[in-house]
């Protein structure tokens, strides 16, 4: 008896609780670069992804690539959940 399970991730639900996450996220960023950038925070430990990222783009680049992924999931998301 094979039964069909599908991965959270995959589902309509899955996606668009990501895409919140990550417009969080996103926010999140920006408070913790702007505290850096204004000498309020002397220093933050970051995943080296966006280490990297904010090397390579800066600051709004960097909040500006994980708005990007989170609005493209959340639309996949809803269009998952709204499709027949």
């Amino acid at each position: 008896m094979a039964t069909n399970k599908t991965k959270f991730g995959e589902t309509a639900l899955g996606k668009v609780l990501a895409g919140g996450v990550l417009l969080f996220a996103a926010n999140y960023l920006h408070g913790v670069f702007s505290e850096l950038e204004s000498g309020t925070r002397e220093s933050v430990s970051v995943n080296w992804i966006v280490a990297t990222l904010y090397k390579l783009a800066g600051h709004q680049g960097t909040v500006l690539i994980v708005v990007i992924i989170g609005v493209l999931t959340l639309i996949a998301g809803f269009r998952q959940a709204f499709s027949s």
